[in-house]
């Protein structure tokens, strides 16, 4: 039973891993087409980008 609850557990954690990755993409290209290449958009993206990383570990 334990074995079963470990797998779901892992299939939900991917599947949301697939879907922040899914909206990060279309959050960075709605702030491009908002904010243009600024500085700001930058620092935002590489926050974003550690923020995942953090968070799939």
């Amino acid at each position: 039973m334990k074995l079963i609850a470990n797998l779901i557990e892992q299939c939900l954690r991917e599947i949301a891993t697939v879907m922040r990755s899914m909206l990060l993409s279309r959050e960075h290209k709605f702030r491009e087409e908002r904010m243009g290449d600024s500085n700001e958009l930058k620092e935002m993206r590489h926050l974003d980008m550690v923020s995942f990383s953090v968070y799939t570990q």
